[in-house]
């Protein structure tokens, strides 16, 4: 919506789901409770106080975005169509499809996405223009949450989470710069451990 918003995640959850399709589970006893994801260290550029602040020339237009029409509103710096300040994107029944924030024209801080019936449905953070912080997915239909991950300057790293349709951790697997690194983990229902699979570079080790 506005700008075309890249799901990186979306790809990831697909093959993560074909990849439990492909394999058996293997019974353990080990037992797992869901983690917190670590959101990185380095502080963004603007608050998210001091973005809700930013005053500019306001704009209401028709945006279009997939062959859809939306109403923005829109801060421009004035005097120019450079972005800088808040922007939200509304359905035509009224609600609220996007929010978003700019600064000299690069997405910062929150950034987040609803369906026509105002469910969350996406969740990010950015600075200077990259994804930047903690990032989630959730279920169009009920919210419920589908992953989550982190990012540091644009390249997802740390862990990600990934749930089932009621909103259990189903899977677990560890980025670093980008790629898939270390000790993925598959969970039941239950929350225990059934499968592990090992990546070094984003390559599975058998």
């Amino acid at each position: 919506m506005g700008e075309q918003v890249a799901l990186p995640q979306d790809s990831q959850i697909q093959n993560q789901s074909s990849t439990k399709n492909k394999h058996t589970s293997l019974s353990t006893q080990q037992k797992t409770s869901i983690p917190k994801i670590q959101q990185s260290n380095q502080k963004p550029h603007y608050s998210q106080a001091k973005l809700e602040n930013i005053t500019g020339e306001q704009s209401t237009e028709e945006v279009q975005d997939n062959g859809r029409t939306f109403k923005a509103e829109i801060t421009y710096k004035p005097g120019t169509k450079i972005k800088h300040g808040k922007e939200t994107l509304y359905y035509l029944n009224g609600t609220m499809a996007q929010r978003a924030f700019y600064v000299e024209g690069k997405r910062e801080g929150i950034f987040e996405l609803f369906s026509q019936k105002g469910i969350l449905i996406y969740q990010a953070y950015y600075s200077a223009g990259q994804l930047h912080g903690l990032c989630r997915i959730f279920d169009v239909a009920n919210g419920n949450i589908q992953s989550e991950m982190n990012f540091v300057n644009g390249v997802q790293e740390g862990q990600m989470n990934i749930y089932d349709t009621s909103g259990k951790l189903w899977y677990q697997l560890q980025y670093k710069q980008g790629k898939k690194e270390g000790i993925a983990k598959e969970l039941d229902s239950n929350g225990k451990v059934v499968r592990e699979v090992r990546y070094v570079n984003d390559k599975e080790i058998k």
